[in-house]
């Protein structure tokens, strides 16, 4: 199965992502998204490819200083849940299938 993600915007309340890392931050959530559902599956309802108008990933603890593969890192694991299927564990995020 190949699983392709792609995000075309990605929007942090309260967190001021400096400038030049916001590529490598969005490619940092594109790249786990992906690895994880690669490793742990999708949902049946996206097994024939689909889109997400939004994912909530809640609040997440953090600093700036860890810089954007970290973060990345983890919004992926916090909005997995809403597009894996049951073996992937963690919190869930509110997705909307279109």
């Amino acid at each position: 199965m190949r699983i392709h993600v792609t995000i075309d915007r990605l929007v942090l309340k309260g967190l001021e992502v400096p400038h030049h890392q916001r590529e490598a931050l969005r490619e940092a959530v594109a790249a786990e998204l992906g690895r994880l559902l690669q490793e742990q599956g999708l949902a049946g309802a996206w097994m024939e490819g689909g889109s997400v108008h939004r994912l909530q990933a809640g609040s997440l603890p953090w600093t700036a200083e860890a810089g954007p593969q970290p973060l990345g890192q983890q919004i992926a694991r916090t909005v997995a849940p809403s597009l894996g299927g049951e073996r992937i564990n963690g919190a869930t995020g509110q997705g909307s299938h279109r």
